[in-house]
């Protein structure tokens, strides 16, 4: 009777105190719906479920916006900054220069060297980015494969057009070994040094730095093939003219300079996110201005032998003046306009002059995307410049980002346009250069029977 009783005033005291908790519940509901919900998205993953990237490694993926006091006047401490920082980028921007003219007139092999030496720090600011000191210590062989392949690609790219066969015919006789290495089984060398380099690769895979290793590697591939676009293409220019090494620089430098002055006095319209000083007024005023000067540059620096004749072989002498019989491109010739121009319907100029506008346009409204592209690259890593090599500029790679795009341009420019036919004479040269005597006979008779053809149907038309 007793346990009944007891079984009953449980029932009725649990029954009383559940409408209760239902009222806590619900008013709990109640206030998270007025509560404000506020989410983080410290945590959200952009990859897939294997990996563990999170916003806080995904530049720019999310922005909180923020309102922001506006500046106030700058402090002494700021100013003194500022001098100081305006005074070591003006020292090295004068170190830069002399040292530019100093190896300019040292000679074209120099010029060569010169932009090989700044592909090397280009790509150890590059594959910087995304090497993690601890990984490394774990295992040497990441960085030795680093600067392995770019040993290859070097061997792979230099002789092509650093080390031209009709540059060092002279100087690297055939037969000889280095002759052999260089040119007659160079090829297959490069694909040999390639391939050791995937075993070695794959021989240093280590459980845990997969991915790592993987993205590295991918990464330095990359960068190699940006890098060396540059020097081996520059190169080609250099030989060819130390005018089509110097001139596209000075276009490039040209349409910054104007264009940041234009800029600064009537910027108003952003160009680009990328580059918020950017302005459209800056853009079109460093573009006309390029113009105009890249024409009368172009015929400054025609009037020097130095810099327009080319070099047909390789030669180490220092500071040697060259004598060539000024090439065709560079003589003035009156050209008839399509149009009247203040009285004037023709005008006295050569054909580097009218190339000098194709080339100043690259270098106005292509080149700038370069320096574009390395500013997204620097945004996506959250750093300010690629290196400090440089003391008041960053790196290497902060300055000639629009440069190497630039030397590519006029590469291709030359051996598609301006030189197209001895550009392709030089090719034929060096295949005939890896025939056997035997071939080079039948060629040689091939030749005969249509050069005897062509004057034998020549005299019969005249006659």
């Amino acid at each position: 009777m007793s346990q009944a009783k007891k079984k009953a005033s449980a029932q009725t005291t649990t029954q009383e105190k559940a409408p209760s908790n239902k009222v806590v519940v619900e008013e709990t509901k109640a206030t998270a719906k007025t509560l404000p919900v506020t989410t983080t998205n410290q945590n959200k993953k952009y990859m897939t479920e294997t990996e563990t990237e999170t916003d806080s490694a995904v530049s720019d993926a999310v922005e909180s916006v923020k309102p922001i006091a506006p500046p106030g006047p700058p402090t002494a401490e700021e100013k003194e900054a500022k001098l100081r920082s305006i005074k070591t980028r003006t020292i090295s921007s004068i170190m830069m220069f002399s040292g530019f003219l100093l190896i300019i007139t040292m000679g074209h092999i120099y010029c060569a060297i010169l932009v090989l030496n700044l592909a090397f720090f280009m790509y150890k600011e590059i594959i910087s980015l995304k090497r993690k000191d601890e990984k490394d210590k774990k295992n040497n062989l990441f960085s030795f494969i680093d600067w392995y392949y770019f040993t290859t690609f070097a061997f792979l790219m230099i002789p092509n057009l650093f080390l031209r066969r009709v540059l060092v015919e002279d100087a690297i006789p055939a037969g000889t070994i280095l002759h052999l290495i260089l040119y007659d089984y160079h090829k297959l060398i490069s694909f040999g040094l390639f391939v050791f380099g995937i075993l070695l690769f794959v021989w240093s895979l280590e459980r845990g730095s997969y991915r790592y290793q993987f993205q590295r590697f991918a990464w330095s591939m990359l960068a190699l093939i940006l890098v060396f676009c540059v020097p081996t293409f520059i190169s080609y220019n250099v030989y060819k003219g130390i005018f089509w090494f110097v001139f596209p620089q000075l276009c490039v430098i040209c349409n910054d300079v104007m264009a940041y002055v234009f800029g600064m006095m009537f910027g108003k319209t952003p160009l680009i996110k990328l580059s918020p000083k950017k302005t459209w007024e800056g853009f079109i005023g460093g573009m006309l201005s390029t113009y105009v000067l890249a024409f009368i540059i172009t015929d400054l620096l025609s009037t020097s032998k130095f810099l327009v004749c080319p070099q047909t072989h390789l030669d180490f002498a220092l500071f040697e003046s060259l004598d060539c019989v000024v090439p065709e491109i560079f003589a003035p010739r009156p050209i008839e306009l399509p149009f009247t121009f203040m009285g004037y319907s023709t005008i006295t100029a050569s054909s580097a002059q009218l190339h000098s506008i194709v080339i100043a346009s690259f270098a106005s409204l292509i080149a700038p995307f370069g320096g574009f592209f390395a500013s997204g690259v620097k945004r996506a890593f959250r750093i300010k410049d690629f290196g400090d090599t440089i003391p008041g500029h960053g790196g290497i790679t902060d300055r000639f980002d629009c440069h190497g795009l630039m030397g590519i341009f006029i590469y291709i420019y030359l051996t598609q346009v301006v030189f197209r036919s001895a550009d392709s004479f030089e090719r034929v040269l060096d295949l005939v250069n890896t025939m056997s005597q035997e071939d080079k006979t039948r060629l040689l008779e091939l030749l005969r029977q249509e050069v005897f053809s062509n004057v034998t149907a020549i005299a019969g038309g005249m006659l």
